[in-house]
């Protein structure tokens, strides 16, 4: 397994000196946050982000936080399609082999129609990055309201080549949302990607915000298990750190990246690769 940080994590800072806040806590592999690299005040190019990475020893693994808006009207997923293929663009450029993105949510497309409707635009989005060499991963959400849960979103890649679409795995929204330990099947691991973790304390999940996240290990998630899960099932992907905690964002990076990779080693343990068992 591959211990990453989530830029949303550390959002505050710009992104170029997020990386160096990553690496120097021990980090192996970022996660880009896309709304953030999309709209940095101060832009940078993506060869500006491949030079930081190398220089840095860290490896640019994937960019999240892309809407892919699935289930909406026509209009609205032109808009969509258009953000997705910035996107596309970005990683391919930067050397970022894996999307993560999310569904969108409900609108009034009728609900016997949402799954064909979001197959067909799938099968778009996969042909799009596949003429970019960038591999996705599709997250379910709790606050979706149509692709909730892993067997669900398993249901949908599972139509598609496994090496083109996988999974991304959000502890928060797997624990908000009504997926069970049992989703957790090997077949359903060996799609997933990107494993995110983060934690909940005091806060019922009903009401739930992603602003409520803590760092993993220090809430009431029973993360211990869930590692168990993936480490009986040999998942060698990523584990990524992200909470998107505006408190946390107002501390220097270093110090919230350097709490965000000692909350893993409750978990995990690494070697001198930094691979994580």
């Amino acid at each position: 397994m591959k211990l990453c940080l989530s830029q949303a994590t550390i959002c505050g800072t710009p992104t170029l000196t997020a990386l160096e806040s990553a690496a120097h806590a021990g980090f192996g592999h970022f996660d880009l946050w896309w709304p953030k690299v999309h709209d940095e005040t101060e832009p940078f190019g993506p060869a500006a982000l491949a030079e930081k990475c190398a220089a840095e020893n860290i490896v640019p693994a994937a960019l999240s936080g892309v809407n892919s808006e699935l289930a909406v009207d026509d209009a609205a997923w032109g808009a969509s399609l258009a953000d997705f293929r910035a996107a596309i663009a970005f990683a391919r450029a930067a050397g970022i082999p894996l999307i993560c993105f999310e569904p969108g949510k409900t609108s009034e497309i009728r609900p016997d129609q949402v799954f064909s409707l979001a197959a067909r635009r799938l099968t778009e989005l996969v042909d799009i990055a596949a003429e970019a060499s960038v591999e996705l991963a599709l997250e379910f959400r709790a606050d979706s309201g149509w692709l909730t849960t892993l067997p669900t979103a398993l249901a949908l890649v599972s139509i598609f080549d496994p090496q083109r679409l996988g999974i991304c795995f959000d502890a928060y929204h797997y624990y908000c949302g009504p997926s069970k330990l049992e989703d957790l099947t090997p077949d359903a691991i060996g799609r997933i990607r990107s494993v995110q973790l983060s934690d909940l304390i005091a806060t019922p999940r009903e009401f739930a915000q992603e602003s409520d996240r803590i760092l993993p290990g220090e809430g009431d998630f029973d993360l211990r298990s869930l590692v168990g899960c993936f480490r009986s099932a040999d998942y060698d992907g990523l584990i990524c750190v992200e909470s998107p905690n505006s408190m946390l964002w107002q501390f220097a990076p270093d110090r919230v990246a350097d709490m965000a990779h000692q909350s893993l080693l409750r978990f995990f343990v690494t070697d001198d690769t930094g691979t994580a068992t």
